[in-house]
């Protein structure tokens, strides 16, 4: 039916393409014994990626299958025109598949196959046929799907179906016994070359082309270093001014694409010569795409070849040969002061501009929580969109709070075409700037199209893609967006450089350690733009120690007894510390905690109100036992605590509360969901009621209160500092362990399976010979495995990068012998890909990782095969349980053998796999595993410490506040005696020096000698020292340079001289000789001092200095 539309209906003809491939697929799982059992999965897509398909069915034949889905797809569901060349590629790719389907099936054994697909015998197009719609289409796909259905249906209940069903398997079978014995080939031979231009030009319409088009195929060309001097480009792209966009040489799949590059170049060389400009240069072979912008800066040349996911749009390649001309020099280009006034953020501006004028497309920008990434970020995009560096602008973050915050900054400093992806996905083609959270992007990179099948965001879009919180996990789960976008890649992060994992310095072309900028807490503190935190450890005593039966008084032992200790496992008499607010809430513990933070946290209203504050909380649990308790205690305080966690769908319109200064919650308690990204200055308290271990959570934790506020606390009163209240040893555990303990980026459940399944290919692999249960299970696992591999989407912009890793693997034969280097690959490169293959519900894989290890540690003698094959007994006993659901009662024998420990003996590794494969549906049914809590009430006290440093940063984010508070009590002592004698140059004797030290080291600002020397560093002469903080008594200074002026004559450059000097001893105390040769002394003379006074003078002058430096000099010699 499909070739008689061809002429006429090219849309309906590639619809009917693709179902007469469905009807052929369906014959083969329906009546080829082979290709049993039918997947789960009955889409075309995953039959076409099931093992039975990608086994059975030869190599040269499965592209084509896959065309006919995809064309007939978007024939359906696809917005773009579909020509009578195309739809005739669509019946040709039908064809082979139709061809191979008749060799193996066909009764006469003697009839002819033709070699060659034959145009000639399509038919003519008819006269006056309407075409019809894709909503026609629709509405036809739907109808003929119920109608098939129903036939199908109706079959399976006449008498005599299995018996007509199994003889005509018989048939089959005999059939292709007999087929296989003829001479020749059952697929036809030189498709590889037309299979290759169908992947690109698949690829070309996604990004709007049409191949077909005049001029686009084979164009000729003359210039080329050949005896003839002719040749024929590949693919032309045609910009709207009829000259030349881009080239594409297109190589062989089996060919490496890098090979096609200097033909392209040479291609390239021609047209320029023709046209008068330069085309963007690719090459590929269908499965890996390099662009080439050899002239990106015109003159001075361009980037070097970079591979890319597939080819721009006419507008995008239009637009970058614009910039060739339009571009402006970044160093040229001032920084708007309207959204950054800092000097840190000029700096971090002008890093990211140098980085890119030096021709590097990618950089990474390390500042401190609160200093201001975002409005950083927004200045590099006003200032690249200005210079007509960038056009669009992709902003990614892991929140939608984060994502929405952005948002408002950004259209704060940059009006106009900033929008939310979460807000709007109609629109996202024509804005400038994209905010969106990384799981939004993925999904719609996928599925987003426009009516002419175009992708909305094709990899060309955008110019620049911003990544927030740039981290390793980040790019483990999200990397394909990185990769996809043909973008400069700009990273952000809080996270000190020197805790920066390697791996995100290479993502971003970075040395280790090195980025491009970097802005760290300590630094802000110091310079005045954030606040330093003040910590103090308030851990209560159970939360050190645990609980322990033996400890409690006698009420609370009766009260102990009296626990139902069957809901957490059985009676403990002793509960472990890390235990208390998992599973065990004691009311006492939390009561001394929040009314330790009602009396020891920052207030505001005159010290009338607790302010804003952040508890984190360990679980949900413990948050809502939390509130529950501040409402107990504190009843008038109405709606003043509030949970914030992702368990209420509208938690963002609380943070938008919390983030008011004027509105409630004030108490925000929070699990994991105020860690990172929230903005709200008016935070003075943090209370860890959690346990943290991780260096990097902890400063992002702490970030959260850092950010100035003026007049927190009244008019003229600022926000200078903030409370971290720790009730859980986090400020001890860093202060022993600065670095931390980092946690490991947990892996999917599915990756892990299949990387343990490749461990036990490689422990079966050398047995296969000898133990036929090896050999079966290792049969039954690579299988398992293929199928996966086989599913996986080829045409997914996820995979098109790394498609030659995955499709050697899609061949079955491969994984009967796998090298170490195959085992490398898969693992690093397809064990986290997705796949069609469908896999069941959660439950059902991790009963498949949990067998598989179990599978493995039988195979190695492993001592945790013991535990796994209990916890596979647990789930039996639970199952057993459930025997009123039909399918677990049909499981019931099984189950009751699964419990007897002896059986387990005699199991063999396929028998195990038959025990994964029956059981693993029914994992879903049992009862989520919750452990119970128990609540209890004994006396709990704070024990802790209530140390008053921070770990880590005390000494360096504290100096520049520690260091105003020594100076600022220093100045105040200057009607001291000692202090007095000090800024008079006069002499000390060892009763002063004691008492200085007195004065100085016990005062309550100065804290301790130890905090002292830590800021200062140990001194010599304490008094010299104090007198360069407070200086020199200017009336002191005169009466000693006086005695020096007695009696000779100084010329005006002289008089200047000293009168700088007594300048700069009444400012610092005392000069050193050096500065003498420095301004302000050279104004008047380059040599300085030797310059203005002859040796004799100088010399005198230099020894008063010294004197002076000394404080040794009485007023009266």
């Amino acid at each position: 039916m499909a070739e008689g539309y061809v002429r006429s209906d090219p849309r309906t003809a590639s619809f009917h393409a693709r179902r007469a491939l469905e009807g052929l697929v369906d014959w083969l799982f329906t009546n080829d014994p082979e290709f049993s059992p039918r997947p789960y999965d009955t889409s075309l897509n995953a039959l076409l990626r099931s093992d039975a398909f990608t086994r059975l069915v030869p190599l040269q034949v499965q592209p084509h299958a896959d065309l006919v889905r995809r064309e007939g797809n978007q024939a359906v569901h696809g917005g773009r025109e579909i020509s009578a060349q195309q739809a005739m590629g669509t019946l040709r790719d039908l064809w082979y598949v139709a061809r191979w389907f008749a060799w193996n099936y066909q009764a006469d054994e003697h009839a002819s196959l033709p070699e060659d697909f034959s145009e000639a015998l399509v038919p003519p197009a008819p006269i006056d046929v309407a075409r019809l719609s894709r909503k026609q289409l629709e509405e036809m796909e739907t109808r003929l799907a119920q109608e098939q259905q129903a036939a199908e249906d109706l079959r399976r209940t006449m008498a005599g179906y299995q018996a007509e069903l199994s003889a005509l398997r018989t048939q089959v079978r005999a059939r292709k016994t007999r087929n296989a014995t003829r001479s020749g080939s059952s697929a036809a031979a030189g498709s590889e070359q037309e299979t290759r231009e169908r992947l690109i030009d698949v690829l070309l319409r996604e990004a709007g082309w049409e191949p077909d088009e005049a001029n686009v195929r084979e164009y000729p060309v003359t210039g080329m270093p050949t005896g003839s001097g002719n040749g024929y480009v590949d693919y032309v792209l045609w910009g709207a001014d009829a000259r030349p966009l881009a080239v594409v040489e297109a190589k062989r799949t089996r060919t490496d694409a890098e090979n096609g590059r200097q033909q392209a170049k040479l291609y390239a060389d021609c047209l320029e010569a023709q046209f008068g400009r330069r085309p963007v240069i690719f090459y590929t072979n269908g499965t890996r795409t390099f662009l080439w912008d050899d002239a990106a800066f015109g003159a001075a040349g361009g980037y070097p070849p970079r591979e890319v996911s597939g080819f721009y749009t006419r507008d995008e390649l239009e637009l970058l040969i614009q910039r060739r001309q339009t571009r402006l020099p970044l160093a040229d280009q001032e920084i708007n002061n309207g959204i950054v006034e800092r000097p840190y953020q000029h700096l971090a501006v002008r890093a990211v501009t140098e980085r890119l004028s030096a021709r590097h497309r990618q950089g990474l920008l390390v500042m401190a929580t609160g200093t201001g990434k975002t409005r950083t970020a927004a200045a590099i995009i006003e200032l690249l969109q200005r210079s007509g560096w960038v056009k669009r602008v992709l902003f990614l973050a892991d929140r939608k709070a984060l994502v929405d915050q952005t948002t408002r900054v950004f259209r704060k400093f940059l009006p106009g075409g900033v929008h939310n992806l979460l807000e709007d996905k109609e629109n996202a083609g024509t804005a400038r700037l994209v905010v969106s959270t990384y799981h939004t992007m993925l999904s719609f990179i996928e599925s987003g199209q426009v009516g002419s099948g175009e992708k909305v965001f094709g990899p060309g879009h955008f110019d620049l893609v911003i990544v927030d919180e740039a981290h390793r996990s980040v790019y483990r789960k999200f990397g394909a967006i990185f990769a996809y976008f043909d973008a400069y890649l700009l990273g952000l992060t809080a996270t000190p450089k020197d805790e920066v994992d390697r791996n995100t310095y290479r993502l971003f072309h970075m040395e280790d350690g090195v980025p491009l900028f970097s802005y760290g807490l300590e630094e802000a503190v110091n310079d005045g733009y954030l606040v330093p935190p003040r910590g103090r450890d308030r851990t209560p005593g159970f939360l050190q120690r645990g609980i322990r039966y033996e400890d409690l008084s006698d009420a609370e032992k009766e009260e102990f007894d009296e626990v139902d200790w069957e809901e957490v496992g059985g009676r403990r008499e002793e509960i472990a510390a890390s235990e208390i607010n998992q599973w065990l809430f004691n009311q006492s513990t939390v009561d001394e905690v929040l009314k330790d933070l009602m009396t020891l946290g920052l207030k505001t209203e005159g010290g009338d109100r607790l302010g804003k504050t952040i508890v984190f909380a360990a679980n949900h649990k413990h948050a809502l036992y939390i509130v529950q308790r501040f409402e107990a205690n504190f009843p008038h305080l109405h709606n003043f605590a509030r949970v914030i966690d992702n368990y209420d769908r509208f938690a963002g319109t609380l943070i938008d509360d919390f983030s008011n200064p004027s509105k409630q919650p004030t108490l925000a308690v929070s699990v994991d969901m105020l860690d990172t990204g929230i903005d709200v200055p008016e935070v003075v308290n943090l209370v860890l009621f959690k346990v943290v271990r991780s260096k990097t959570k902890f400063m992002q934790m702490v970030g959260r209160g850092t950010r100035l506020r003026p007049d927190l606390f009244g008019p003229g009163q600022p926000k200078t500092h903030f409370n971290v209240l720790d009730y859980c040893g986090n400020l001890t555990f860093f202060s022993l362990n600065p670095d931390g303990t980092e946690t490991k980026v947990a892996e999917p459940v599915l990756q892990r399976t299949f990387k343990t399944q490749l461990e036990l290919l490689k422990v079966l692999a050398p047995l296969r010979a000898t133990d036929e249960e090896a050999r079966q299970l290792y049969t039954a696992t690579a299988d398992a495995l293929h199928a996966r591999v086989s599913g996986i989407p080829l045409e997914s912009f996820m995979v098109r990068q790394v498609r030659d890793h995955v499709e050697p693997f899609q061949q079955r034969s491969r994984w009967d012998a796998l090298t170490e280097l195959d085992h490398l690959d898969l693992q690093r490169h397809v064990s986290g890909l997705p796949s069609a293959v469908q896999t069941g519900d959660e439950g059902a894989r991790r009963f498949d990782e949990l067998v598989v290890k179990l599978q493995l540690a039988r195979q190695t003698g492993s001592k945790t095969a013991a535990g796994l094959q209990r916890r596979v007994q647990r789930m039996a006993e639970g199952l057993a349980g459930k025997a009123s659901i039909p399918d677990v009662a049909a499981q019931g024998p099984l189950l009751a053998q699964l419990q007897d420990p002896a059986i387990w003996t005699a199991l063999t590794p396929s028998a195990l796999e038959d025990i994964r494969m029956k059981v693993r549906g029914l994992v879903s049914l049992l009862d989520r595993e919750e452990r119970g809590v128990v609540y209890t009430d004994f006396q709990d006290a704070i024990v802790g410490s209530d140390m008053t440093g921070f770990p880590d940063l005390e000494g360096q984010v504290n100096q520049r506040q520690y260091r105003k508070k020594v100076e600022g009590f220093l100045r105040r002592q200057d009607t001291h005696p000692i202090i007095r004698k000090i800024r008079q140059a006069a002499p000390l004797s060892a009763a002063d020096l004691e008492a200085l030290e007195v004065l100085l080291f016990e005062a309550g600002e100065v804290q301790s000698r130890e905090v002292f020397e830590e800021v200062y560093g140990k001194q010599d002469n304490l008094a010299t020292f104090i007198r360069s903080l407070v200086g020199l008594d200017r009336h002191a200074a005169e009466q000693l340079f006086a005695r020096y002026l007695n009696g000779q004559v100084f010329n005006s450059a002289q008089l200047r001289f000293v009168e700088h000097l007594i300048e700069m001893l009444t400012r610092n105390g005392s000069v050193p000789v050096g500065a003498l040769y420095e301004p302000p002394f050279t104004n008047a003379n380059p040599a300085g001092i030797d310059g203005v006074f002859q040796p004799a003078d100088a010399d005198q002058l230099v020894d008063l200095l010294r004197l002076i430096g000394r404080a040794t000099l009485p007023l009266q010699s």
